[in-house]
C-alpha cells in the first residue's frame, strides 16, 4: 500500500464533495459522496470509467488496471477492469485531475443507482 500515493490523491482531489481513502483488500479505494471512483495501486491512480470516459482515458495514455485472482479456480488469470490510469500530465495539474474524477465519479454513482438491489438470502 502507498501512503505517497495516498497522499497524492488526496492532494489532487481535495476538492471534491466528502472526498476519502480508505483501505481495502490490500490497496486504496478513492470514494467521493460515498462512491468509490478510483483506486490506487503501485502508486498509480486508477478511474472508474465507462465506454465514453474509457475511450478518451486511452486516448490520453492511459493504461487499464489488470486484477489476478490470487486464488480459487481462476487465481493467476488476469482480467483488464472497468479502472483506467490517471493520464501522467494530470499528475502534475490538480485542475485536470479533478476534472477526470469527477468524471469518473459521476459514473460511480450512475453505476450504483442503475445497479438492481441485492436480495437477501433468507434461512430456512
Amino acid at each position: 500500500m502507498s501512503e505517497d500515493g495516498a497522499a497524492l490523491a488526496r492532494e489532487l482531489f481535495e476538492a471534491m464533495d466528502g472526498f476519502r481513502v480508505k483501505r481495502m483488500f490490500g490497496g486504496l479505494g478513492l470514494f467521493a459522496r460515498d462512491v468509490m471512483f478510483g483506486l490506487i495501486d503501485d502508486g498509480l491512480i486508477y478511474l472508474k470509467t465507462d465506454p465514453e470516459l474509457e475511450a478518451e482515458l486511452r486516448a490520453a495514455g492511459a493504461q487499464p488496471w489488470l486484477y489476478a485472482e490470487r486464488r480459487g479456480p481462476r487465481a493467476g488469470i488476469t482480467v483488464e477492469t472497468s479502472y483506467l490510469s490517471l493520464p501522467d500530465e494530470a499528475y502534475d495539474d490538480p485542475g485536470e485531475a479533478l476534472r477526470w474524477a469527477d468524471r469518473a465519479q459521476a459514473i460511480a454513482l450512475t453505476v450504483r443507482e442503475t445497479r438492481r438491489p441485492r436480495r437477501r438470502k433468507t434461512r430456512g
